[in-house]
């Protein structure tokens, strides 16, 4: 039997192109989309300043999207493989990376909850606005563990709450956010406590903690 698409799985499919602008610095018209598009910076700027300082030589970026994060890496790394379930979010990845001056780069159409690369690939992995909208953040992260080596770095992004935006994650909060910030809903959002629960339960352990905006998490973790 096939599997129901989620909202969320839905967005990723039929709304590619317009959250690729978003990312790209190319909103639609309206405040909106502006904020949102400022938000995705912001998280792009706090993702680069966890990364490792230390040399990093093999990246995935699970739940690739547009591929804006594989192009940033690409240059400073041996080599960047992204997975997306979105055939039409790769698309948009692969424009982006083919205007990309590196050629390390690999695309793969896959589940984030099994990730088709064997264990100890990585030594650092990203999932940036990934765990809001997967069945199972629990088994992403088994497999992100998976496939990680012994040294290495975790560093995801997972919707905060309480936060500023907790009213758009409510039944009618969905359909402003559909509506005004062309956005799907999100499937989790965590406390301080349930985040370090899930990592811990892993076995990963978090190094360090922040937030964007008050509204989401960002998290660096090592095994």
């Amino acid at each position: 039997m096939k599997k129901a698409m989620k909202n969320s799985d839905s967005y990723w499919q039929h709304k590619a192109r317009q959250f690729s602008d978003l990312y790209a610095g190319q909103p639609f018209t309206g405040i909106p989309s502006r904020i949102v598009a400022r938000f995705l910076k912001d998280r792009t700027e706090t993702l680069q300043r966890l990364l490792p300082k230390t040399s990093i030589r093999h990246v995935l970026d699970v739940g690739c999207g547009s591929g804006v994060h594989m192009k940033l890496l690409a240059p400073r790394v041996r080599t960047v493989a992204g997975i997306d379930s979105s055939r039409q979010m790769l698309i948009f990845a692969r424009r982006t990376l083919t205007r990309s001056a590196k050629k390390n780069w690999r695309l793969i159409h896959a589940d984030a909850s099994a990730i088709p690369f064997p264990p100890h690939t990585f030594d650092c992995i990203i999932a940036m606005g990934l765990l809001d909208y997967v069945t199972s953040p629990l088994q992403v992260l088994r497999e992100c563990r998976r496939v990680m080596t012994a040294r290495g770095v975790l560093v995801a992004s997972m919707p905060k709450k309480p936060s500023i935006f907790s009213l758009l994650r409510s039944p009618v909060g969905d359909s402003i956010k559909r509506g005004i910030f062309h956005l799907p809903p999100v499937d989790h959002a965590v406390t301080k406590k349930e985040l370090l629960l899930l990592f811990q339960t892993v076995g990963f352990r978090v190094v360090t903690l922040t937030s964007v905006w008050s509204a989401m998490w960002m998290v660096k973790a090592r095994l």
